[in-house]
């Protein structure tokens, strides 16, 4: 039952029995503590694949407030946020998902009814929040404006006309839901905006993926991703379809552990700046092969390291550089640590599971190694040259930034045409 504007509602008669069990015993005695704890800042730690199937969970709760008038939507901060959440893992194209997690279905993340109803439903609980405003205006600009599949049309018309229109612009540009793991940020809510993700938190769910540490970038369409948007069956679970650095030993691929918890050490955001960085040492499960991951990697000897990045072409190496052409734009990898890292691509279609897509590897030798890149799109970074063991100088349009990482521990100095600033072992809160 959802309430439709102009037309009257018919309140059924809840079973006393029934509606105790459903209200005190499941959600608020088991769901809402569940949700507080374990899923601060929305979404699903089964990914976006699995993740959306949240929205009948968000019908029950229209559903109550229409037959009893008591909001269950605002007793736990997570559906909320889920509104939040969920913008930030819509590409700027609005045309796909953040393929994270098992995508059975559909392994490429393609906006679809699912997804669109999602929306519809946080919009409708929430039709006074900013968020919601925006998030219709999304919606009407998204690839699917109305619902596609006829079994999907009854939610366009029972959500018709909820809320206001806002610009898309009035949502901030950087999110963060720890209860997930995720961190999202974008140059701009524009089309042509630059996407990323980094993935660092819980790894609980069976839907979820090896991808501790994984890095996702987007500008007019995948230039680094994650390998199942190519695959047949989208459930490659494997750290070796995903942005991390691969740790092998005796010729075997080290996995990471299920039901364990990486951490984001430190974010930071300032003018024209995101600065993020993760501890996923425990996704290891304190493996006696593997010491210390976090953009350091310490392994033990007989180990080898592979810093490897997933992409939809077939990457061109130049020396310690790699360039990824693809959606009419570029981007290129410059390598500065380890000095003696051997690169080369690996093809996915070497593989029954999948139909395309490539793999940029730079392998060494186990031990204490610091992996430094720069990743610059469309030829952004005018120069870059190393600065000490540890740093980095990049000058881009008209800007001079120096990146000096601490060797052992979290943190950094950013310089940024002549003002310094620390960037410490924090986590800081982001504006909404």
């Amino acid at each position: 039952l959802h309430r439709v504007p102009g037309v009257p509602c018919v309140r059924p008669v809840l079973r006393p029995v029934v509606s105790a069990r459903f209200r005190d015993d499941k959600i608020m005695g088991e769901l809402v503590p569940t949700f507080e704890e374990d899923l601060d800042g929305g979404g699903s730690r089964e990914g976006t694949g699995y993740g959306v199937s949240m929205r009948r969970l968000f019908e029950l709760y229209d559903m109550w407030k229409a037959t009893t008038g008591e909001s269950l939507a605002t007793k736990t901060t997570h559906t909320r946020a889920s509104l939040r959440a969920f913008v930030h893992q819509i590409v700027p194209t609005l045309d796909r998902v953040a393929p994270t997690g098992d995508h059975a279905r559909d392994s490429t993340g393609a906006f679809f009814d699912y997804h669109r109803d999602y929306l519809q439903q946080l919009i409708t609980l929430f039709p006074n929040d900013p968020v919601a405003a925006s998030a219709n205006t999304l919606l009407a600009e998204s690839s699917v404006e109305e619902m596609g599949q006829g079994f999907m049309l009854a939610y366009d018309f029972l959500h018709e006309g909820v809320g206001e229109q806002a610009p898309l612009t009035e949502l901030a540009t950087d999110y963060h839901a720890p209860g997930i793991g995720e961190v999202y940020s974008r140059s701009a809510w524009d089309k042509g905006a630059t996407w990323v993700n980094l993935i660092a938190g819980p790894y609980t769910e069976s839907h979820a993926h090896q991808d501790q540490g994984s890095l996702m970038i987007y500008k007019g369409g995948w230039l680094a991703y994650d390998a199942n948007v190519s695959s047949r069956s989208g459930l490659t679970q494997d750290t070796t379809a995903h942005s991390v650095i691969r740790l092998s030993k005796d010729g075997s691929t080290i996995k990471q552990v299920a039901s364990t918890t990486s951490s984001l050490v430190a974010l930071h955001q300032g003018a024209g700046y995101l600065h993020v960085a993760a501890d996923v040492t425990p996704a290891y499960k304190n493996n006696a092969s593997v010491q210390l991951v976090y953009d350091r990697v310490k392994a033990s000897s007989g180990t080898t390291q592979t810093w490897q990045l997933p992409t939809p072409v077939q990457p061109a190496i130049s020396g310690s550089s790699a360039t990824i052409s693809s959606s009419g734009h570029s981007l290129k990898v410059q390598r500065l640590q380890p000095a003696d890292a051997a690169m080369s691509t690996f093809s996915y279609a070497s593989g029954s599971d999948f139909t395309g897509g490539f793999r940029l590897d730079q392998q060494v030798a186990g031990g204490d190694q610091r992996f430094l890149h720069v990743l610059s799109l469309d030829n952004a970074a005018a120069t870059v040259t190393a600065s000490g063991a540890n740093g980095v100088t990049v000058s881009f349009g008209g800007h001079t930034a120096t990146v000096t990482f601490n060797r052992d521990t979290a943190g950094a100095t950013l310089v940024l045409d002549g003002a310094s600033t620390t960037l410490g072992a924090t986590v800081d809160a982001l504006a909404e």
